[in-house]
């Protein structure tokens, strides 16, 4: 199990062999059904494949396994929010993934995806909590300025622009 497994890793990690990381992913599943981990690795490859509802089934199976899985809630938050445009969606699983441990680019995502359903002070406080994280994360100051823009908050959004651009330099 553990060398399907592994060389399933390889494959997705190493080499971009998707559809050979979900045979190996796939046989480790057929061994153990309850390994998590599994279950991950096969969605993160249909992910990179596309096959955005495989990836999701997969995702689910491995927050069912494992309800701790932060990774697993915000990949697949992720398609929720770019790919579905299902904003409360991803809200609620980068939320969860929030949760789970301290994830600045969840905090980042979950206010990109506040901000496409226009709540701009719940955005503006996602995008402070990510810098809050890593002050260096620079698209977290665009970010946040365009929603104090959209607030009229015109100075807000001037500083926070300044010190995006600033990062340019």
């Amino acid at each position: 199990m553990d060398a399907y497994f592994s060389r399933g890793k390889v494959k997705n990690d190493c080499f971009k062999d998707y559809a050979g990381a979900i045979e190996d992913f796939s046989k480790t599943i057929e061994i153990n059904n309850n390994f998590a981990a599994a279950y991950y690795g096969r969605g993160m490859s249909k992910h990179n494949l596309k096959d955005y509802t495989g990836a999701i089934e997969d995702y689910t199976k491995t927050t069912e396994i494992d309800n701790n899985y932060a990774d697993a809630y915000y990949s697949r938050g992720k398609i929720k929010h770019i790919v579905l445009k299902d904003f409360a969606g991803a809200i609620d699983d980068y939320t969860k993934a929030i949760e789970i441990e301290t994830y600045m680019i969840a905090y980042s995502d979950r206010g990109i995806a506040k901000y496409n359903i226009k709540d701009y002070l719940g955005a503006i406080e996602d995008f402070r909590k990510a810098i809050n994280i890593d002050r260096n994360y620079f698209l977290a100051y665009k970010d946040r300025s365009d929603a104090k823009q959209n607030l009229g908050d015109i100075v807000g959004a001037e500083d926070d622009k300044k010190i995006f651009e600033s990062f340019k330099k």
